[in-house]
């Protein structure tokens, strides 16, 4: 799974190809247009909504198709990467910054940064380069200059969680009420349910330290499972 999300976010890369490659030929020698860091280089401003493993690969692999396309990092591009560390807030400062500094593209690693970044490029029709997110339609990132790849998979541990437990009847989930790819897939998880004979029990969660509690909140319930 690693390695497949490294190839669809390093091809995905290759969609900015052209973008960079216009902006270097559109402005020549009047750096105004290419940021005010970045010289006669153009901004790659990559926003990345917190530290985690599956965020870390798609920035990694964003980066590897640059480099498989034949950039090279300080003289077709400059990146400016900054981390939300999971705040809303800090991915709204952070896009707001790259517009700032007229970027020529921003990449918005899951969806409160890809949004945050769609809102701040908006007025400058700066291209956004989304990752990482389960449902971008739902996210309205469907329509302007954007584009990007879904994450979303299959609802299949319904169907395992039946031939695994045939005499369970309630799945318990755990979801983050503020996150749009949790909700989603609670709201899949709910449509599928029934074709299993199974019925959803969620508990929604606004920080970490509610986890545990509402984990417990689902055992009391008597759920046979948790997803």
């Amino acid at each position: 799974m690693k390695n497949l999300k490294k190839l669809l976010c390093g091809a995905l890369s290759l969609t900015t190809i052209l973008a960079l490659a216009a902006c270097g030929a559109r402005t020549g020698g009047d750096h105004d247009d290419l940021g005010a860091s970045g010289g006669d280089v153009p901004i790659i401003g990559i926003s990345q909504y917190g530290q985690h493993g599956s965020l870390d690969n798609c920035r990694e692999g964003f980066l590897q198709g640059l480099k498989e396309a034949g950039l090279e990092e300080g003289k077709d591009y400059q990146i400016d990467y900054q981390n939300a560390s999971f705040d809303d807030n800090m991915a709204i400062q952070i896009a707001q910054a790259f517009s700032a500094e007229d970027a020529a593209l921003m990449v918005g690693i899951a969806t409160p940064s890809a949004t945050a970044c769609y809102a701040a490029a908006e007025d400058k029709d700066i291209p956004v380069v989304f990752t990482a997110i389960t449902d971008p339609v739902g996210a309205k990132l469907d329509s302007g200059n954007i584009t990007g790849t879904s994450d979303v998979l299959p609802v299949r541990p319904v169907g395992l969680t039946r031939a695994l437990q045939p005499e369970a009847k309630t799945i318990g989930i755990v979801y983050t009420t503020s996150e749009a790819n949790s909700v989603y897939s609670v709201k899949v998880y709910e449509e599928k349910a029934a074709e299993y004979g199974f019925t959803i029990a969620s508990v929604g969660v606004t920080a970490q330290s509610e986890v545990t509690q509402a984990v417990d909140t689902l055992i009391a319930k008597g759920v046979d499972c948790f997803s």
